[in-house]
């Protein structure tokens, strides 16, 4: 879902972080903070926990890349 997100934006001309995936259970402390939220994606010191919604993450990523106000829940 990320992937095809990501894509949709750069096929616009939209910023398009680079994805780095990273495994919770190979460091102690990532595990103790996302353990019950995951799946979580981070943006500029910003986490987006539980982030299953195709539409949330797109709120998300458009308030974090290109300065939108975000508009309703982000869950």
């Amino acid at each position: 879902m990320l992937d095809a997100l990501l894509a949709n934006r750069a096929s616009h001309g939209l910023p398009t972080p680079t994805l780095v995936e990273r495994n919770i259970e190979d460091d102690d402390g990532l595990q103790r903070r996302y353990m019950l939220v995951i799946p979580v994606v981070a943006i500029g010191g910003r986490d987006l926990e539980l982030a299953t919604k195709p539409a949330a993450l797109g709120r998300f990523l458009a308030e974090m890349l290109d300065g939108a106000p975000a508009q309703g829940p982000q869950a």
